[in-house]
């Protein structure tokens, strides 16, 4: 789910310009959120929601929030229930949601 971008790196050694080959990684929509987030919170913004992001970048099943927990779209965080999005128990998890989406 990561998406990797090419880029060169050009060093001059001597009289001979080496062209190198960089891999950049681009965060996800998920690690975008966090980082975004994590901003805020350093700039004195208070009662902000944390994505959990898992460790291929992608949207934890549930997310929670101070309203309480929900199944969302692993790929864009966005509530499995549309507008009709309602909590879930802090115990219950979101497998039997994604039948759902």
């Amino acid at each position: 789910m990561l998406e990797w971008k090419l880029s060169f790196v050009f060093v001059l050694s001597s009289v001979v310009l080496w062209v190198l080959p960089l891999v950049v990684t681009a965060n996800t929509k998920c690690q975008q959120q966090l980082e975004d987030a994590k901003s805020l919170i350093e700039s004195g913004v208070v009662d902000i929601r944390l994505p959990v992001c898992m460790a291929d970048g992608s949207f934890a099943p549930k997310q929670c929030n101070f309203q309480g927990c929900f199944c969302v779209d692993e790929r864009t965080g966005v509530c499995k229930g549309g507008t009709k999005c309602q909590p879930i128990g802090p115990d219950e998890g979101c497998v039997k949601h994604k039948q759902d989406s």
